[in-house]
């Protein structure tokens, strides 16, 4: 960026920010006088604060970029930004002269009139629109290469298109010079672009806000997203199948239209929805200060502040909170701006919604949230949303419909972190750790996040997402042994079928005679046995457990291989390469190579000879391999050739070098 540019962003930025406070003051002290519009006007002094906070940035961010190149597509953006944030905060300080200066008199007809609701909501609108295109304009410029700002600002040209057609109806396209090329469109500034730029004059202020110019110019339409707070009706329409689900006497309700701004108006489908309040209140806010903020916006209507709260940190049940003291018609309101700017949120937090309340909630609430033509979504999408969202709450209903009942939830009941991590949700886990939702320490392991991701096969990223929070090494154990669990689909974490005929319980010990199909008189013999227990009470190590597991879990190789270098990535090596019994009622000491080569998996072994183990094992080897008959000669082939690649790397003693030479054998024969 060159110096003339770089000063011109950086003094238009400061002039306008400076602007922003001047405007702001002389907002509160309008609202001393029109104390009627007193949360009108405060609602468009925050959205100037929003402004004045956005140019700032771009001002502190256009001080350090004087020595490295931009692309000339942001830079006219950004000067483009500049010529509509002035325009639109000079119309405004304009009408706010006018306000200031025709005091209310005597009589409060005159008042009434004085006061125009109409211009000052154009206004809002604007500022609005240009809220949207700083925000956007900010995650822009803080991209590290010049590239991906062209790119990002072309993909999401649409934000800025919308803000520029809301600053048309201050300035009329008959000032905008043309020539016959596109190419040749310019402004002021000599910034080529193929959109239409005006060339501001001196006379534009006094012409554009002069009485003959408001009288007869119509502003276009405005495409950005707007909440009426005039009365607007709606219709609810339950289908064939939500009838069924109703409170009795809903079924006979005919479709009706009500105010959704007023709650004593409401249908009484929103009614019930309204008394029957989310059954998991513990999952409901974090606390934090954009909570209170997002609860303080929604109170005051200002949908757009409160969609900035939930993009940035705030946690949407927070304004579902026992305390919101909320009305129903807001938050319906917030979920319809949601869903015209801003669909993907929309659907994260509603999904968040549905783990924490289940499924009859969300259909309920679903009910008072209607389609309206002046939304920029289609029908289809609007029930995609929902369905998904009625699809996690039901999953949330079948897991917590099993739990133990008892007075601290926190060691019972299901939390929406471990419902999310359980359905392998990315998007709503990220969210959730953006909000500040963190695990805490259970007494059942098998509910560990962690362990229900395993459990739910989520994907690597979705784990990914987990591990940027800090995880004890107990955590992983508890995680592989759920895992071992989980491939048994009759003892699932929330199966509660399969714990009554099983008696099974959460208990490590037990976790691998299960996998392997033990019968219940055998674990009542495993019982019995003390002497082969760990130090920590657990049957096998941690290693040969992990081994185990991925190989039972029958992954693709590439995914066995993933899964066991993330999970032996800190691990220490012990004596033997730490040795570990077979099964408990075979008294075979093997070493977690060893156990790969029984189970034939030939990128384990590579994994665990590149990890720095180097012992077979210490007790007859080939009974135990005899007893894996069943092991298919395409895998004992290749468990040979990486043995026989890597023998002099190999600790043998007698024993295992005579299993060794014997395999040789065998397989040379067959």
């Amino acid at each position: 960026m060159d110096a003339v540019s770089v000063f011109s962003v950086i003094s238009a930025s400061a002039s306008l920010a400076k602007t922003c406070v001047s405007v702001v003051k002389a907002l509160h002290d309008l609202a001393e006088t029109y104390k009627h519009a007193e949360l009108a006007i405060f609602s468009i002094s925050e959205d100037c604060e929003m402004v004045q906070l956005a140019w700032g940035h771009i001002e502190t961010w256009a001080k350090t970029q004087a020595p490295l190149p931009t692309s000339t597509f942001v830079l006219d953006r950004l000067l483009r930004s500049v010529q509509s944030g002035q325009l639109i905060m000079s119309a405004l300080e304009e009408d706010i002269a006018t306000a200031q200066q025709m005091k209310p008199g005597i009589f409060r007809r005159r008042m009434n009139v004085i006061w125009n609701e109409k211009v000052f909501q154009d206004h809002q609108n604007r500022i609005r629109g240009q809220v949207a295109a700083l925000t956007l304009l900010l995650e822009v410029i803080k991209l590290p290469q010049s590239d991906d700002r062209t790119d990002m600002l072309s993909v999401d040209r649409k934000v800025f298109e919308d803000a520029d057609s809301s600053v048309m109806s201050i300035v009329p396209s008959r000032s905008s010079a043309i020539d016959g090329d596109d190419s040749s469109i310019s402004t002021k500034t000599s910034i080529r672009s193929n959109a239409l730029h005006w060339i501001p004059f001196s006379f534009d202020r006094d012409l554009f806000t002069s009485y003959v110019y408001k009288r007869n110019y119509r502003p276009p339409v405005s495409k950005l997203p707007t909440v009426r707070n005039s009365m607007q009706s709606l219709a609810i329409v339950p289908s064939a199948e939500d009838e069924g689900n109703l409170a009795p006497g809903l079924t006979t309700l005919r479709p009706r239209p009500v105010s959704h701004l007023r709650l004593e108006s409401l249908s009484s489908a929103q009614i019930y929805y309204d008394r029957q309040g989310i059954p998991r209140t513990g999952d409901v806010g974090t606390g934090s200060q954009m909570d209170t903020a997002l609860v303080r916006s929604v109170q005051r209507r200002d949908y757009n502040v409160a969609y900035v709260h939930l993009k940035y940190g705030a946690d949407l049940a927070a304004i579902f909170a026992d305390d919101a003291e909320i009305d129903l018609s807001d938050k319906v309101d917030v979920l319809g701006y949601l869903m015209q700017t801003d669909p993907a949120l929309l659907h994260v937090v509603l999904l968040r919604m549905a783990y924490t309340a289940g499924k009859g909630w969300i259909k309920s609430l679903k009910f008072c949230v209607p389609v309206r033509r002046s939304w920029h979504i289609s029908v289809s999408n609007f029930i995609k949303i929902w369905s998904s969202a009625e699809r996690a709450g039901a999953f949330a209903d079948t897991a917590r419909s099993v739990e133990p009942i008892v007075d601290d939830i926190r060691s019972s009941s299901l939390t929406v972190l471990q419902l999310v991590c359980a359905h392998g949700n990315k998007a709503v886990l990220e969210y959730l750790i953006r909000v500040g939702h963190r695990p805490f320490s259970l007494s059942d392991p098998m509910g560990e996040p962690l362990s229900l991701c395993i459990m739910g096969h989520a994907s690597n990223s979705t784990m990914e997402a987990l591990m940027t929070l800090e995880l004890s090494k107990s955590t992983y154990e508890d995680a592989l042994r759920s895992f071992i669990v989980s491939m048994h689909s009759n003892l699932t974490h929330w199966s509660q079928t399969a714990r009554l005929a099983h008696g099974w319980q959460p208990n490590w010990r037990f976790d691998l005679p299960i996998a392997e199909g033990l019968t219940q008189e055998e674990m009542e013999d495993v019982r019995m046995i003390d002497d082969v227990r760990m130090r920590d009470g657990r049957t096998l190590p941690f290693l040969h457990m992990a081994i185990y597991g991925i190989h039972k879990a029958g992954p693709p190789q590439e995914r066995k291989k993933e899964l066991l270098e993330w999970l032996i990535q800190d691990y220490r090596i012990q004596s033997y390469d730490m040795l570990g019994q077979y099964r408990l009622h075979v008294f075979f000491r093997i070493t977690p190579l060893f156990l790969a080569a029984l189970l034939g998996e030939h990128e384990m072994l590579m994994i665990l000879l590149n990890k720095g183990f180097r012992h077979i094992v210490k007790d007859s080897p080939q009974l135990i391999w005899e007893q894996k008959g069943s092991l298919p000669l395409k895998n004992r082939r290749r468990v040979f050739a990486v043995l026989h690649e890597h023998y002099d790397m190999l600790k043998w003693n007698t024993v295992s070098l005579q299993w060794y030479n014997q395999l040789d054998a065998q397989l040379l024969v067959q």
